[in-house]
C-alpha cells in the first residue's frame, strides 16, 4: 500500500515538474520577445 502511494507521489511530482518546466519555457520566451520588441521600438 505504502509503496504504491510512493509510486503515485513520484508520478505527481514528475508531472508537476514537467508543468513547471513548460511554464518557465513560456515565461522566458515571452520575456525574450518583450525585450526584442522594446529594442526594436527604440531603434525606429
Amino acid at each position: 500500500m505504502l509503496s504504491s502511494f510512493n509510486c503515485l507521489a513520484d508520478r505527481i511530482i514528475e508531472v508537476f515538474n514537467d508543468c513547471i518546466s513548460v511554464l518557465n519555457l513560456k515565461h522566458s520566451a515571452s520575456l525574450a520577445s518583450l525585450a526584442f520588441f522594446k529594442r526594436d521600438n527604440s531603434v525606429s
